[in-house]
């Protein structure tokens, strides 16, 4: 009777092998490396689910396997692919293994370097990816310039910062000197000048340029603004609404305004910021980068390629560095005591529950 019952049992909870069979074999095929975990343990995942195969009377081959595995790699190893089709002689199981290791850590070794030096391009800008939850590194295709609408003029075709018609901005402008060359502009403001007839003249926009060793007023500028020269006999008149508000004599080929010398008064002025290079190879810029770290691991990661070559000869002092291991709280010194109880050390706890 209980031999009965239990061969029922064995019965009820055998597994089916053909069911299994294909389940595993299905599971083999289907497989895919996603890039993420270890490629070594991908691949032994898989061989062990042959020896499983196996174990149901199902031999698959290791020639097979290895195909097999070489289809499930993604896309990033497709040059391994046909570098394995090209050639003549077969890789074992293991070799497939020794070799796919040796290409994932070149891809993450490249992987690495790409996320470290950022090319960027003057004439073809990538979009930031905007509400990346997971810091997903995908980026979105540029759109092809006649999608892009400018905010200024409102027409397509170009953007904004290509608008013929939108005026520069103070970080946009500079100076066309003779040669026709630019010059640096420092700062933009308004200045205010005395003249000798007491006329306080407000020079709006004066761009600040330090290369220029003279004080320069455009005409044009003081015609915008509604004043107006007259030039004869080596002076000059400057007026305002038909009225004659300040003068000039004409000294080495430049008519100077008469002005009180003892004022000067800036209204407002703003900074202009100029735009440096970013050197991305600066050994200074990396040791920042990588938080502070020692100049021997900078050549350690230099020998091992993560970094490019760098001249560390203008790996200057860092002030942070020096800041950081200050001392800010002086530690006073240590007293001895030469009398009985002038110092007794206490330990503060309970009351307990119990009697000790």
């Amino acid at each position: 009777m209980q031999s009965n019952f239990l061969k029922r049992l064995s019965n009820i909870f055998a597994k089916n092998e053909k069911a299994e069979t294909s389940n595993l074999l299905a599971k083999l095929i289907t497989m895919k490396y996603k890039g993420k975990g270890n490629i070594r343990e991908y691949i032994m995942e898989m061989s062990n689910l042959t020896a499983k195969l196996k174990s149901l009377k199902l031999e698959i081959a290791e020639d097979l396997l290895v195909h097999l595995v070489l289809i499930s790699l993604p896309a990033h190893f497709g040059q391994f692919k046909v570098s394995y089709n090209t050639q003549k002689d077969k890789w074992s199981l293991n070799e497939l293994i020794s070799h796919c290791v040796q290409v994932e850590e070149r891809l993450q070794r490249d992987k690495t370097e790409s996320a470290y030096f950022v090319l960027t391009s003057q004439n073809n800008k990538r979009k930031k990816i905007k509400g990346a939850a997971e810091g997903s590194s995908q980026r979105k295709k540029l759109k092809k310039k006649e999608e892009f609408t400018c905010y200024f003029c409102k027409k397509s075709g170009h953007m904004k910062k290509q608008c013929p018609n939108r005026p520069p901005s103070d970080d946009e402008r500079f100076i066309f000197v003779g040669d026709d060359n630019k010059v640096a502009v420092e700062a933009i403001g308004t200045f205010r000048l005395q003249l000798k007839t007491g006329f306080c003249l407000d020079l709006f926009e004066t761009f600040v340029v330090p290369s220029f060793r003279q004080n320069l007023v455009s005409i044009s500028s003081l015609d915008r603004f509604s004043f107006s020269c007259s030039f004869g006999n080596n002076k000059v008149s400057l007026y305002q609404n038909s009225n004659v508000v300040g003068s000039g004599s004409l000294i080495d080929n430049l008519y100077m305004l008469d002005v009180v010398s003892s004022y000067n008064e800036i209204l407002q002025t703003g900074s202009r910021g100029t735009k440096r290079k970013l050197i991305e190879n600066s050994a200074m810029l990396w040791h920042k980068r990588l938080g502070h770290i020692s100049k021997q691991r900078i050549q350690r990661l230099v020998s091992d390629e993560i970094l490019e070559p760098l001249d560390l000869s203008n790996l200057e002092v860092c002030v942070e560095c020096i800041k950081g291991k200050r001392t800010n709280i002086r530690k006073l010194g240590v007293e001895r005591v030469k009398d009985v109880l002038e110092l007794i050390h206490t330990d503060i706890c309970g009351p307990f529950p119990t009697a000790s």
